[in-house]
């Protein structure tokens, strides 16, 4: 594993560690609907892979008696190709965890500027890894509930939401990686924040998810200082991403894909009425051509911003006795090839 790893870190297109794996089963519905939402921010450069979280569950028995197995994993995988790679993984039967990586729960990966690094929601505190599954260590926890990380444009720092001691909504924080301490941003709620690469943050105000019905809240801007704060939508929005030159937020209304121009001014549907779906999350790829998003009970598909045309990326399967899901993806920004310039 060493050995590959060196060699994935080598080449000069970066590849990801290699545990394949081939699409097959995960997560059961109640799962998926406890969610929260994610977001984060798509940084300029070359389409690298998508990270997401696969879950599976099967149980052995035609009438589900058999051992009941869960699987759930931190993946990454390219846009065309079906090869998948497993960076993280959790296995547990019955309920009694399989591998060393347990209890673990990685949700909401985000890719930092260069795409060197991954950040992961790993249960009550956030952990960060290198983009090829090595050096996975968990970060200190800066409150009751760490979660929804989102790099800074520097690399140096990134938003999260947090749970203060005795509160009872989440708030934004933002956290220095060099001094492993946080600073709380927000104090009337905030979910769901992505940091754009023009310094400003985008995040979920008046977020709420009553049992049995779809969550709602509305966009808002803040400064990473704390200034600035204003209203980006009236209606409900959910799950905002920025684009890759942080000019057009990427955001879910009811399920479906719309984008809407930093200065609340543009807003368009992707796609019409072309396309059928009940979105929760999405990502913009980072030369800005592509949307990646996550359909309840479909996977992830990747569209053109324009809407114009689909393309299945991680599919969603149930049946009795498996199911399986694939959510919350991040695309990796890759560094741009500078041409060489012509011999005098």
């Amino acid at each position: 594993m060493d050995e590959s790893r060196a060699q994935l870190r080598a080449c000069p297109r970066f590849v990801a560690n290699v545990t394949r794996s081939w699409p097959v089963v995960a997560v059961t519905a109640t799962l998926l609907l406890a969610l929260a939402p994610a977001a984060h921010a798509a940084f300029p450069g070359r389409n690298g892979f998508i990270a997401y979280v696969h879950t599976s569950h099967a149980t052995e028995g035609e009438d589900g008696e058999g051992p009941s197995t869960s699987v759930r994993s931190l993946m990454v995988g390219r846009m065309f190709g079906s090869e998948r790679f497993t960076l993280r993984s959790c296995a547990t039967v019955n309920e009694v965890p399989q591998d060393s990586a347990c209890p673990g729960a990685y949700d909401s990966p985000a890719y930092s500027p260069t795409g060197a690094f991954l950040l992961v929601d790993a249960g009550d505190q956030l952990a960060m890894l290198d983009s090829d599954g090595s050096n996975f260590r968990l970060l200190p926890q800066q409150t009751t509930n760490d979660g929804a990380p989102a790099w800074a444009p520097d690399g140096m720092r990134f938003v999260f939401t947090g749970l203060a001691e005795g509160a009872d909504e989440l708030d934004l924080y933002v956290y220095s990686v060099a001094r492993g301490r946080s600073r709380r941003l927000t104090t009337t709620g905030g979910a769901a924040p992505a940091w754009s690469s023009r310094d400003r943050i985008v995040y979920v105000a008046d977020y709420a998810a009553p049992v049995g019905r779809r969550p709602t809240g509305r966009l808002a801007l803040i400064n990473p200082d704390g200034s600035g704060r204003r209203a980006l939508t009236r209606k409900d929005g959910l799950a905002p991403n920025w684009s890759p030159h942080g000019t057009k937020i990427a955001f879910i209304r009811k399920g479906k894909l719309y984008v809407i121009g930093a200065d609340s001014k543009g807003l368009r549907r992707v796609g019409g009425r072309r396309f059928s779906f009940d979105a929760d999350d999405v990502t913009w790829s980072p030369d800005g051509h592509y949307l990646a998003y996550h359909n309840f009970e479909a996977g992830i598909t990747v569209v053109d911003a324009l809407g114009r045309r689909d393309y299945e990326f991680e599919l969603g399967q149930y049946s009795p006795g498996a199911s399986a899901d694939a959510f919350t993806p991040d695309w990796q920004p890759l560094p741009r090839v500078r041409k060489a310039s012509a011999a005098p």
